[in-house]
């Protein structure tokens, strides 16, 4: 019985040097592009703008096929929002009013970690597609807010402290399908898809984020 013990604790510690050895580490790098979906009244529109993704990237087979990847991500979001407002002017001087435009230009920067169930299934020797899924969080950093109305520029920091409107968490779902070559490098495109409202004050309007990413990865 002691013999038997010895065998089967040799060989759980053989698999689980087999399965630590698989892991792989590696670096990403890409670009995106992200806006915001919201529910409020549409006076406004939202225009996309570019950003930044790198950080540090983790692969853990669970079978020759399957596999979970999580990721640290320094990653930039954010959108461009146009707004009419009414001025204050007196209706007698001119009864048909006027309004002018404001464009606020709004990048916040985050921590992200993804956690994605990658399927792989191989095309060639060294060439496998893959398709994943899974949840992502984020935590808000820092970033940059820019006004322009009536081609008066102000900019300042974003910040939860800073400005309320903001909220500091984000968190929501992660698509992705890309190529992988000779088990070293990934090229793929994700799409987030955020569930949670990233606007500190829920009974004005929600913004939730949108964002897709064209990325590489290179495995160490």
């Amino acid at each position: 019985m002691t013999s038997f013990r010895y065998c089967l604790s040799a060989l759980l510690l053989a698999s689980l040097s087999t399965s630590f050895a698989q892991i792989r580490w590696g670096l990403r790098a890409g670009v995106s592009s992200s806006t915001a979906a919201t529910e409020l009244v549409p006076v406004s529109t939202y225009t996309p703008l570019p950003g930044l993704q790198a950080g540090v990237v983790v692969d853990i087979p669970l079978s020759e096929i399957l596999s979970i990847q999580p990721v640290l991500l320094f990653a930039s979001k954010g959108f461009e929002r146009s707004s009419f407002f009414e001025d204050n002017v007196n209706p007698l001087d001119q009864p048909y009013g006027t309004a002018a435009l404001r464009i606020e230009t709004v990048k916040p920067y985050y921590l992200k970690i993804p956690v994605l169930i990658l399927v792989k299934a191989p095309l060639t020797q060294e060439v496998k597609l893959y398709m994943g899924l899974g949840p992502y969080v984020g935590t808000l950093i820092g970033g940059t807010v820019l006004y322009d109305y009536k081609s008066v520029y102000s900019k300042g920091p974003l910040s939860p402290s800073r400005n309320s409107f903001y909220a500091r968490s984000d968190a929501g779902l992660t698509g992705a399908t890309g190529v992988e070559l000779m088990d070293r490098f990934q090229l793929g495109i994700a799409y987030d898809y955020g569930l949670m409202n990233v606007t500190s004050d829920p009974l004005r309007y929600s913004l939730r984020n949108r964002t897709v990413s064209l990325s590489l990865s290179v495995f160490l």
